[in-house]
């Protein structure tokens, strides 16, 4: 299963993916895997701009608004990932978030009597909170994503923390940065459940909803118990 990777590999594939780009050799040593978790003490960790608090079981991070009025197939990637169809985007490294979920003890939880569609991982909230003049606003991300056949935000409800996948000894969230997938995608480091998650020409940002390009975002994955589905409304199976 691929979100078990354990975390000494996806940290030594982090470094060949970089090491390739630079035409370097160094690897990861002990003391640097060591040295990218910070202990903050009260069950909280730094992980580079990753913030993880055990207590809460979730972890934070910063995104700003990428786009919000062309169709989109992403709810978050990263600075050299798929941008022009992502509603989020994030400096933060995909390897920093991955550490940050391990630590906490993601699983697989998907019933064994699944659906062909749901993808298998660790059910998560993704929440998200921003400035405005008035003052700090909260809500989910499915707040910000509607389906084009009846322009209503998306079912509230989980995502799944897949953790991508390494390959030939990449860690291909890296490679590819795409950190949260609308659909199906098995390189993403989390996926999206909801019926008509295989067709990429449905969805769009909620554009009432979400603040001008660029706003901060600051994003959250909390940990759930339950592996439970929602259909989409206007979507038929």
């Amino acid at each position: 299963m691929r979100l078990l990777w354990p975390l000494w590999v996806i940290l030594l594939s982090f470094n060949v993916s970089h090491a390739a780009e630079s035409q370097a050799s160094q690897e990861f040593s002990p003391e640097a895997m060591k040295s990218l978790v910070t202990p903050l003490g009260s069950g909280k960790f730094q992980i580079g701009d990753v913030l993880l608090d055990k207590n809460l079981r979730q972890i934070s991070f910063p995104t700003r608004v990428n786009l919000r009025d062309v169709l989109i197939e992403y709810a978050i990637v990263g600075q050299i990932g798929k941008l022009h169809e992502a509603l989020l985007s994030t400096e933060v490294p995909p390897t920093h978030i991955h550490i940050a979920m391990l630590l906490l003890g993601t699983k697989d939880l998907r019933p064994k009597s699944h659906e062909n569609h749901l993808p298998p991982g660790q059910p998560i909230d993704i929440l998200i909170s921003w400035q405005t003049d008035e003052g700090k606003r909260q809500g989910r991300i499915e707040d910000w994503i509607i389906v084009e056949k009846d322009k209503k935000p998306i079912s509230t409800g989980m995502w799944v923390y897949s953790g991508a996948r390494v390959d030939n000894g990449y860690f291909t969230a890296n490679t590819d940065q795409s950190i949260v997938a609308i659909i199906l995608d098995i390189d993403a480091l989390a996926n999206n459940p909801r019926t008509g998650n295989e067709n990429d020409e449905i969805w769009f940002p909620n554009e009432s909803k979400i603040p001008p390009v660029g706003t901060e975002v600051n994003v959250t994955f909390k940990l759930l118990d339950t592996y439970k589905a929602s259909p989409i409304q206007g979507i038929e199976k």
